[in-house]
C-alpha cells in the first residue's frame, strides 16, 4: 500500500535531532559518510545497527509563531515519521514489513522513529511536469514498489 503523509506544521511543532549525539555516534562509527546522519540522509537504508542507543531530540519553540503549536502524534521528516506511543501502537502492525523502528527519546517520553526501507518510484506517464520542467504532479503506482 502506498501511503503520502504531510505535516501540518500550522498546528504542531516540529522536532529537532539532538546533533551532538548524531556526531558523536557516527564519528564512533569512523566512517563519517553523509549516509550515516539520518539528520541530514533521506535513503532508504537500515540505520538500527549505527543507531543502537535511543535517538534524542525535542518539540522545541524555535519562533514566537510556534508558542500555540503543540507536540504532534506523527511527525513527517525526510521521508521518515516520529510517532509517539499511541502513534506506534496504531500504525506499527501496518507499516513494519515497510521499514524499521528506531526507539526515541524527547520531552513527552519514548517513542519511535520509523525509518522506511522500501521506495516507490512515480508513474512518469501519469506525473505532470510545468512549462519550467517543476513537478507539479506526482502519480505512484504500486506496482512500482521495490525494497532498496
Amino acid at each position: 500500500m502506498i501511503y503520502k503523509l504531510i505535516s501540518d506544521t500550522h498546528n504542531y511543532l516540529g522536532f529537532y535531532f539532538d546533533e551532538d549525539q548524531i556526531d558523536d555516534i557516527v564519528e564512533e562509527l569512523g566512517d563519517d559518510d553523509i549516509d550515516n546522519f539520518i539528520n541530514f540522509s533521506n535513503l532508504p537504508i537500515s540505520l538500527t545497527e549505527i543507531y543502537t542507543t535511543p535517538l534524542e531530540f525535542d518539540f522545541g519553540i524555535r519562533h514566537s509563531e510556534d508558542k500555540n503549536k503543540v507536540i504532534p502524534d506523527i511527525y513527517v521528516a525526510s521521508g521518515r515519521l516520529f510517532l509517539n506511543k499511541k502513534a506506534y501502537n496504531a500504525l506499527c502492525p501496518l507499516i513494519t514489513c515497510d521499514g524499521e523502528f528506531l526507539p526515541v527519546k524527547y520531552q513527552n517520553g519514548d517513542g519511535y522513529f520509523f525509518n522506511p526501507l522500501k521506495t516507490v518510484e512515480a508513474d512518469s506517464k501519469l506525473s505532470l511536469r510545468d512549462d519550467l520542467g517543476e513537478i507539479i504532479h506526482l502519480d505512484f503506482s504500486a506496482a512500482y514498489s521495490r525494497p532498496w
